[in-house]
């Protein structure tokens, strides 16, 4: 299954295409296309003006953004895995 299916349908609602939303949001559409494949995590703001843009009731945000699709932020997964061989070692 494909990640962000609501969030998909919503844009197909909406009629907007990534491209445009990606402008919208400041990111190129290399950028985009990572974050709806859930190669690369989306900043708060960025789901907060998604909501925005296609017209998502913010108390609905974590329906169109589901935590089983968030990504740590690189820094965050080094230190997670820097952590963890540690761990392992004892």
């Amino acid at each position: 299954m494909k990640p962000y299916v609501k969030l998909r349908t919503a844009m197909m609602i909406a009629e907007k295409k990534q491209e445009e939303l990606a402008a919208a949001i400041a990111v190129n559409p290399t950028t985009f296309s990572k974050k709806m494949t859930a190669k690369s995590s989306w900043t708060l703001w960025e789901a907060y003006k998604m909501c925005e843009l296609l017209h998502i009731p913010e108390n609905e945000l974590t329906d169109y953004f589901p935590k089983e699709f968030s990504v740590p932020h690189e820094s965050v997964a080094n230190q997670l895995q820097r952590a963890n061989k540690k761990g392992s070692q004892k």
